[in-house]
């Protein structure tokens, strides 16, 4: 996706909060499936550039979802174990 300028073009001409490449897959994901190979995002990127960025402005990426379970450890360590933790996205 970022072998050539377009796609880097692009993000950068969002705010700096949104130069986020994860954003962007997530979003063309969202809009047009999961493509076959990395090549596929060029083409939409460049026709749909508009609806990508109105999309992107208002979307973010959930990040330290880990670290956020943090302040569980304490309490999960007196479970009987082994313990498993699943994320369940919805």
């Amino acid at each position: 996706m970022a072998a050539g300028d377009e796609v880097v073009d692009f993000l950068t001409q969002m705010t700096e909060p949104k130069w986020q490449p994860k954003v962007l897959v997530g979003v063309v994901r969202y809009f047009y499936g999961t493509p076959g190979s990395g090549r596929w995002s060029v083409p939409l990127v460049r026709a749909h550039a508009q609806k990508i960025a109105e999309t992107m402005a208002v979307r973010t990426t959930p990040d330290e979802r880990a670290a956020r379970c943090a302040t569980l450890l304490p309490g999960l360590a007196w479970l009987p174990q082994p313990l498993a933790l699943l994320e369940v996205a919805w």
